[in-house]
């Protein structure tokens, strides 16, 4: 056995051990500033277009309900587990209000992690999270998918249908009739009951809950432009689109956004036509799984290149369907040729993946993540290794700002 075998065999249960405490859940999509950036661009959009608007002149939508503070339950924790989960009285604009529902969908995380992933596919034979369920399902099994979870289920106290109730609820108070005692429902996540003091603040009670419940879902359709949760694929140690998108691409994506014509049909504020919530929902995460791909889940039929997390492979993309460039990289003693593949979305492409080296630990264009999120993806390839589940391709990080100039202005306009 040589030196590097044998440092290398040694030293996986240490890096396995360290990945299990640190990734063992699902990871979430975008992070949580970039979903509040997300949902910031989609409500100037939105405010945009209906400026002059005479169906939302009167509505809670006007300047004063804007800026306006709603009294409201809001979030003070950032937790794992929903034991420590915080809620807490909050006063917010309406604006605010949709801004932090892009954070608070996110929590807690390991009970929010296995909530937030669907199939359009359904390879696995469930729309919903299958991919490591071994480990995930230890604490936590739900059988529901982001689609379901984000519109309309049950146990969703902030889904879009709980939104338009909220909605529904506030328009219809009447002055005439006693003030309900408490404004709550049974779930841990609203466990703080509100008294209204009067009627207004009544209304403003439903029309915080109901602007949350607009962000939070709101997340969970960002969610949907982000590969690894429209694919079985619950990459715990590092997924790097996702780990290298931040709040600047979102503000450069919604300053001058592009979007691709086999989505644009479907996005009724670039052109398209409106369409059901659950038909959105499908309709997105059919074009971001069908263009896209994720670390693990880059498959090719013709080369024989199968996922990293041995799921079943998805037909598109192919290998064939992008367009190949040679490109010279920083290796561990010189630059070295790898081929680089681009999807092409309209005038524009994107850089997908490219042929991995033996060493990439040097690559700019690979490590230039610190911190934890760089020890979780040097991690993760440590034991990848190992394992014998380390394919022939990779996505740098650096890749994340082109795949996020085409995602980035569909979770905005969705």
């Amino acid at each position: 056995m040589t030196f590097r075998k044998c440092t290398l065999r040694n030293a996986l249960p240490i890096v396995a051990a360290f990945l299990l405490f640190a990734g063992i859940q699902p990871a979430e999509g975008w992070g949580q500033p970039t979903h509040r950036q997300i949902n910031l661009e989609a409500v100037k959009l939105f405010l945009g277009q209906a400026n002059g608007s005479e169906k939302f002149a009167w509505g809670p939508f006007s300047q004063k309900g804007l800026s306006e503070p709603l009294r409201g339950v809001g979030v003070t924790s950032s937790s794992l587990l929903a034991s420590g989960f915080v809620s807490a009285e909050a006063a917010l604009s309406a604006q605010s209000w949709i801004i932090n529902g892009g954070d608070w969908a996110d929590e807690p995380h390991l009970y929010a992690s296995v909530r937030h992933f669907y199939d359009p596919l359904r390879l696995s034979g469930a729309a919903y999270l299958t991919d490591q369920s071994e480990g995930h399902g230890l604490y936590d099994s739900p059988a529901t998918d982001a689609r379901a979870w984000g519109l309309s289920h049950t146990d969703n106290p902030f889904s879009f249908f709980s939104a338009l109730a909220a909605y529904k609820a506030a328009l219809e108070v009447r002055d005439d009739l006693p003030l309900p005692s408490a404004i709550s429902s049974v779930h841990f996540k609203t466990s703080v009951s509100l008294a209204p003091a009067d009627h207004d603040d009544q209304r403003k009670l439903y029309l915080s809950r109901a602007y949350r419940a607009l962000g939070e879902s709101m997340h969970m359709l960002a969610d949907m432009t982000q590969p690894a949760h429209v694919r079985n694929d619950s990459h715990p140690a590092d997924e790097p689109i996702e780990a290298a998108t931040f709040s600047n691409h979102v503000r450069s994506a919604a300053a001058s956004p592009f979007v691709d014509s086999r989505i644009r049909p479907f996005l009724a504020s670039a052109g398209g036509k409106l369409q059901a919530p659950a038909e959105l929902f499908h309709r997105v995460a059919s074009f971001v799984n069908e263009t896209f791909y994720t670390l693990d889940t880059i498959y090719d039929r013709e080369s024989k290149v199968l996922p990293n997390n041995r799921q079943k492979g998805y037909p598109s993309p192919q290998l064939s369907h992008l367009s190949v460039e040679k490109k010279k990289i920083p290796g561990f003693v010189g630059e070295r040729e790898v081929r680089r593949f681009y999807g092409v979305f309209d005038s524009q492409r994107a850089a997908m993946i490219q042929d991995r080296l033996s060493f990439h630990w040097f690559d700019p264009e690979q490590s230039f993540l610190s911190d934890f999120e760089g020890a979780k993806e040097k991690g993760g390839r440590a034991v990848a290794v190992g394992l014998g589940r380390l394919g022939p391709f990779q996505i740098p990080h650096a890749f994340a700002a082109e795949q996020g100039k085409i995602l980035l202005p569909v979770a905005i306009h969705a």
